[in-house]
């Protein structure tokens, strides 16, 4: 009777489990696709067809969702369970979508004025012909054109070669008007903001990171280096296809800092490199904690970046507390993702700005012990005939270095896809 009862008890403990653990999961598909709508439709204006084929793979299939225009949100469910809302919410230049919640009291960010029209590429849109017989712009456009005929799924590709060559082409309800999700690009973003706030005497790669829940243990002795590395010894798993840290940070969680820097440590700091979307979202909460004011916070990267390189169409996506997710929800046209590249390919400057010094630049190139190619927040694979790449899924971006010229391709999409050859 005692055994029986102890089995009992324990089957039950299995099934509580079970349930939470697939009521969990499924808040996860239905978490995802509610944010996924939202965002590609109420927020960058999608058509609603053409976004709901970036959902046609299980288990997002089987997720019933309705877009409310009138209140600005979408519902999802699974046969009537795991319920989730994504909240569309604007204030000026910030606008986005939450999960769970709208968020409350944002700073409302002016959008800078543009003269697109009257500047030149890369700068403004004016974009001038290639040269008659330019081999390098013909063997780049053929490049693209199979990789249309190969790639019917494609958003857009874009093609730069120094500040000169521009080639595009975009797939079907697609315009270079179109803002499309960075996913792991937008990381490299936060590169760069750290390089500005280096170059600002704000803080050193090499400063433990202040954050005062970790001074009672060992956590205090992460510096900004080991988050840029996604060296941190913090616990993480980045699973997309279960429920997994990563999946509960973006598509559960109403407070992304609280939850990331609760994290305990699995690994001295510096010593083990995991890849973490987690550590990214640490940096964006670390960057309002040292700007000190939301409106100082929220400013930030349209300021000291993206308005001085001509990337007017960038919107980072808050949580409902009003944190960056830096990790994975930046937007920019095609061809400001590809203005971002070149800023990459010189040196950290466009133009007549240098937006971070040649040495933070430099860092994107050095490699992280163990990493299979992260640079700081960027990937990058050699490559036997171009030289250096860096590479992101699923919007991709490679930047190319060879002695006879640089250029960047982008390539946005919702699925990752082979590398461009040729």
């Amino acid at each position: 009777m005692r055994r029986r009862r102890l089995w009992g008890i324990v089957i039950l403990i299995i099934s509580v489990f079970l349930a939470w653990y697939i009521h969990t999961s499924l808040k996860v598909a239905t978490g995802y696709a509610a944010k996924y709508l939202c965002s590609h439709v109420l927020m960058a204006g999608l058509d609603e067809a053409v976004a709901k084929e970036g959902l046609s793979f299980f288990p997002m299939s089987y997720v019933s969702t309705r877009i409310d225009t009138v209140n600005r949100q979408v519902n999802a469910s699974i046969v009537g369970v795991a319920r989730q809302v994504a909240y569309n919410y604007k204030s000026g230049r910030l606008c986005g979508c939450t999960t769970g919640a709208r968020p409350q009291g944002l700073t409302e960010v002016e959008p800078a004025p543009t003269l697109k029209d009257t500047l030149r590429w890369p700068l403004g849109d004016l974009i001038p012909d290639n040269a008659p017989g330019d081999s390098i712009a013909i063997k780049l456009q053929q490049i693209i054109d199979r990789h249309i005929t190969e790639n019917s799924a494609f958003r857009a590709i874009t093609v730069a070669r120094d500040t000169h060559t521009f080639l595009e082409a975009y797939g079907e309800n697609i315009t270079a008007e179109t803002r499309l999700l960075g996913w792991s690009m937008s990381k490299s973003v936060v590169h760069a903001l750290y390089g500005i706030m280096e170059g600002q005497d704000r803080i050193h790669i090499e400063d433990k990171v202040p954050m005062k829940m970790w001074q009672n243990d060992e956590r205090k002795n992460i510096t900004y280096g080991d988050l840029l590395h996604m060296s941190s010894g913090l616990k993480w798993s980045e699973n997309y296809f279960m429920w997994s840290d990563v999946t509960d940070m973006l598509y559960l969680s109403e407070d992304i800092y609280r939850d990331v820097t609760d994290q305990s440590l699995s690994n001295p700091p510096g010593t083990h490199w995991k890849y973490s979307s987690g550590t990214t979202n640490i940096l964006s909460g670390s960057l309002r904690s040292q700007l000190g004011a939301d409106r100082s916070y929220h400013t930030f990267p349209y300021e000291t970046l993206f308005d001085r390189i001509g990337m007017h169409s960038a919107i980072i996506e808050t949580d409902p507390t009003g944190l960056y997710i830096m990790s994975s929800y930046i937007w920019a046209t095609a061809r400001d993702w590809t203005r971002f590249g070149l800023l990459y390919l010189n040196k950290g400057s466009l133009g007549v700005e240098q937006i971070f010094s040649e040495e933070w630049w430099l860092t994107a190139f050095t490699p992280t012990p163990n990493s299979d190619g992260l640079r700081l927040s960027f990937l990058a694979q050699p490559d036997r005939d171009v030289g250096k790449c860096t590479s992101r899924c699923l919007l991709r971006e490679w930047l190319w270095r060879s002695k006879s010229s640089y250029f960047t391709i982008s390539k946005c999409g919702d699925h990752c896809t082979e590398q461009f050859s040729g």
